[in-house]
């Protein structure tokens, strides 16, 4: 979390900037952290938090132990707080990413899964989106040592969707990374 973050919120917020967090949701339930669902929510800024899965094996198989059930902690705390219900001052965005060398296959049907599951542990959310794994890093050694970076990229290449650039963040969103300078 970068040291300024609630005065950079409070700045666009001010200018009438739309704000995302693109939180983790574990740093919810951390000490010094414990009001930001209720901050966020008086600021009006939208929450995109990832959970790689539904399932809890999932999830711990790609974060670790007890993330999951951290995740859903801190989605509990921002439902709290008013996130996940429809109210388009409080929008919660779940960002999922497959693991392994699969692409995320987003429909109206995986999305219900992803609402009923999630239902029965007291978490609501407004919107489901994919991320999809880039070849980079960890995850692109992983895939040269098991002998699938080519074949990774070539499904990459072959999904590739042209309708799909004008909504991508990357056009419109700046992202500060807690690096940031000082101002």
């Amino acid at each position: 979390m970068h040291r300024r973050f609630r005065e950079l919120v409070r700045a666009a917020r001010a200018r009438n900037i739309p704000v995302i967090d693109r939180c983790n949701l574990t740093i919810l339930l951390a000490p010094g952290y414990r009001d930001l669902p209720r901050w966020l929510a008086d600021h009006q800024v939208e929450v995109v938090a990832s959970l790689p899965h539904w399932e809890q094996e999932r999830s711990d198989r790609q974060r670790g132990d007890g993330s999951w059930e951290k995740s859903l902690e801190g989605l509990r705390r921002l439902r709290a707080a008013g996130y996940g219900t429809g109210d388009p001052r409080r929008q919660l965005t779940l960002m999922t990413n497959p693991d392994g060398d699969r692409l995320q296959p987003l429909c109206d049907q995986i999305t219900d899964q992803w609402r009923q599951a999630l239902a029965e542990h007291g978490v609501t959310f407004d919107r489901l989106i994919g991320l999809t794994n880039m070849p980079i890093a960890r995850f692109r050694d992983w895939l040269v040592e098991e002998g699938r970076l080519e074949r990774y990229q070539q499904m990459l290449e072959n999904a590739f969707n042209p309708c799909t650039v004008g909504g991508l963040m990357c056009r419109d969103t700046l992202s500060v990374a807690p690096q940031w300078p000082t101002l």
